[in-house]
């Protein structure tokens, strides 16, 4: 394997890449720039609201389907038997 000596940094270069950072973090220039007006922001909160209830639904039924898992889990632990397709309680939605 032959490796080639990496070229030092030309500094030359330091002004337009400083710019290019700073530019690219700077408030005015965020994807998501922020609503001017009420009526805006209001439809916004209430997307994000309604993203908010959906998300935590899906968060309900996964903490549901975890705690099924754990139950079975520990209960055919504690039975002392191996767990098998029939220690296992089938999800349904």
């Amino acid at each position: 394997m032959i490796l080639q000596a990496l070229s030092p940094y030309d500094y030359n270069m330091f002004s337009p890449d400083h710019a290019y950072f700073t530019n690219c973090l700077s408030p005015s220039n965020t994807v998501a720039k922020a609503p001017n007006n009420v009526v805006e922001l209001q439809a916004r909160i209430g997307t994000l609201e309604a993203e908010v209830s959906h998300l935590r639904g899906q968060l309900d039924k996964a903490q549901g389907i975890n705690d099924s898992m754990w139950e079975s889990i520990v209960k055919g632990v504690l039975a002392g038997g191996a767990l098998g397709a029939d220690t296992l309680t089938p999800i349904h939605d």
